[in-house]
């Protein structure tokens, strides 16, 4: 496990993780800020696949974690979080959660958690987080977060407005 919160608890990827986390990359409404669409079968299954080759590495400049329930025994998955080191050298941090978790407060759950992770477990001294203009939802819980937020700009690859947050660590 890398860190719990008071709800949830974050931790490596398992291939038993994969039916979840298929339907949770299937959903347009999960996805759609993210890519601008669902993810296919054969992207979800390749990219699981590079999740599960990534904990064999030592370097881990691409970190993605499963989050679920504590209270769940299965310790099923509802959604997945993620420390990436992006283009600019940056530890870019974030987070998707499937739909029937929405609006049950785990997103500012998990982003607390997450920054803390980073500031007290590793030796990352910032961290941004980028989300499109128009998931309001994600952008007032960044905004209520202790995240800055830095710019608005053009996302290179999906041509949308997307804002970018940043936070050092103190």
């Amino acid at each position: 496990m890398y860190f719990s919160t008071s709800r949830l608890r974050v931790r490596k990827a398992e291939w038993s993780d994969y039916p979840a986390f298929h339907e949770m990359q299937s959903s347009e409404r999960v996805m759609g800020f993210i890519i601008g669409r669902a993810k296919t079968e054969s992207e979800n299954r390749n990219e699981m696949e590079k999740i599960l080759a990534s904990y064999n590495h030592q370097k881990q400049d691409f970190l993605v974690m499963v989050i679920s329930r504590k209270d769940d025994k299965q310790d099923l998955l509802i959604g997945t979080c993620a420390i990436i080191k992006n283009e600019e050298g940056e530890y870019e941090i974030g987070y998707r959660l499937s739909e029937a978790f929405w609006g049950k407060g785990f997103g500012s759950e998990v982003l607390e958690g997450l920054i803390d992770y980073c500031f007290q477990r590793t030796d990352i001294s910032s961290v941004v987080a980028t989300v499109h203009k128009d998931n309001l939802v994600s952008c007032k819980i960044l905004d209520r977060s202790p995240m800055e937020l830095i710019k608005e700009t053009i996302d290179k690859e999906t041509k949308e407005k997307v804002r970018i947050y940043k936070l050092e660590k103190m």
